[in-house]
């Protein structure tokens, strides 16, 4: 960090606490997160009073248990500026609502690049936490100098969020930490499961007659944490599975433990596939370009009347651009009805046609599992978002005071220094009527 924000930092801190914000969420969203609850006693001057707060975090109930916890420690809905991923949250619009009635500023994430950067991180002084899920608002701040200058510290959810930090950084070292939560043994341990099987049954919930244990099944990606648990979920399902991984080290570790058919490319795994399952979270090429799962190059390999679904945690598994420019017309809109007899006129998916094939991309290329079909349970999504607020806790609290940029074994020490792990099983074993 630079003098300056020491400086401003440590006058604001010399001061004694102010009263609460007159407004605020709920306390009842905090409930079902048990474990965030527990953990969101601020002890001695509450920790987040006095920052701007910038997130962009999936549109969940669960957001709003998140917030709470951090009012509780001193956040201020009038300086907290949300953004809104555009998928077909489960409540999407509950939630827009109450952060609104509540003070919060909300915004689309697509807003993000065309705001004037004050709007984002205010006009005044005060430092700036960054928490957030895709590496987009550090990447915007990053982009401006004064903006950058204010930055007190990140906290980032995802892998191709780091992926998109480091594009931004260019090599360059910031002058805050940056806390992969990505590189939480905790959070690769207990997560991937969950999102696995929570994308399988997004899947078999949209299709319903569409049976994915009489079909052919191709897992691109593979090789990942979220990857390689798509391919036991289905395994587990005696689902007929083809596999690939463009990375030869992880998908050397697949062949021990899967029942499935390893491809030897993409196009062998898309050959013959009716369900398309893109989990490779698009890494970036050396120009710092995503690389889809499914481009031109892999368009023609697919099959008619296929179906894609991404498990990545943004809208990049799809070269979608692709797509339209060598389909013949609009996509066709695909409404639930169509699949299931029941009135249902949501849009779940769009069909391409590409020289007389069917390509049919479910809900526009984003993650399935983030849907209103499929999610974490909550006791999954309690202890990951804990790890998010005592990271972004122990960012302002100066817990990394000194260190700068990437620090991808801080939150293995956030985990430890609050005894997560232990916490959480104590809680979920009580939660299901248990005893240790």
């Amino acid at each position: 960090m630079t003098d300056a924000r020491h400086t401003n930092r440590s006058s604001h801190r010399s001061a004694p606490p102010g009263p609460g914000p007159a407004r605020g969420i709920p306390p009842s969203y905090l409930r079902r997160l048990a474990l965030l609850s527990a953990n969101a006693t601020p002890d001695g001057l509450p920790p987040f009073a006095g920052f701007r707060v910038v997130t962009v975090l999936h549109g969940y109930q669960n957001l709003l248990g998140v917030l709470v916890a951090m009012e509780r420690c001193g956040l201020d809905p009038a300086k907290t500026v949300v953004f809104i991923k555009a998928y077909q949250y489960a409540r999407r619009g509950t939630v827009i609502r109450e952060l609104k009635r509540a003070g919060y500023t909300v915004y689309g994430l697509d807003q993000l690049h065309s705001l004037p950067v004050n709007a984002i991180v205010g006009g005044g002084t005060d430092p700036v936490l960054v928490v957030e899920d895709g590496g987009h608002a550090t990447e915007r701040l990053l982009s401006d100098e004064l903006a950058a200058a204010r930055v007190a510290g990140v906290v980032e959810q995802t892998t191709k969020g780091v992926w998109r930090i480091k594009a931004a950084l260019n090599g360059k070292v910031p002058a805050f930490p940056i806390i992969t939560i990505p590189d939480s043994q905790l959070k690769q341990r207990v997560e991937p499961p969950h999102i696995g099987e929570a994308a399988v049954h997004a899947v078999v919930s949209i299709l319903g007659h569409v049976a994915l244990r009489n079909r052919k099944v191709a897992v691109l990606g593979a090789g990942g944490s979220i990857g390689s648990a798509v391919l036991d979920s289905l395994e587990e399902m005696c689902v007929k599975t083809r596999y690939y991984d463009a990375d030869p080290t992880r998908l050397a570790a697949l062949l021990a433990g899967s029942c499935g058919t390893l491809a030897r490319s993409a196009a062998e795994a898309l050959k013959g596939a009716s369900v398309v399952f893109g989990a490779t979270g698009a890494p970036l090429d050396k120009d710092g370009k995503a690389r889809p799962s499914i481009g031109l190059d892999e368009i023609p390999f697919l099959s008619d009347g296929v179906w894609l679904a991404s498990v990545s945690s943004d809208q990049v598994e799809f070269d979608l651009d692709a797509l339209r420019a060598v389909s013949d017309g609009l996509p066709r809109p695909i409404r639930l009805s169509e699949l299931h007899e029941r009135d249902d006129d949501r849009v779940v998916a769009h069909e391409y046609i590409v020289k007389g094939k069917r390509i049919r991309v479910l809900l526009e290329g984003m993650p399935v599992n983030f849907g209103e079909f499929g999610s974490m349970p909550d006791e999954v999504a309690d202890l990951i978002m804990t790890l998010v607020f005592l990271s972004a806790v122990d960012v302002v609290r100066q817990r990394f005071s000194g260190a700068r940029g990437m620090l991808p074994e801080a939150t293995n020490k956030v985990a430890e220094r609050h005894r997560l792990a232990e916490q959480w099983i104590d809680l979920t074993v009580e939660q299901r009527g248990g005893g240790r």
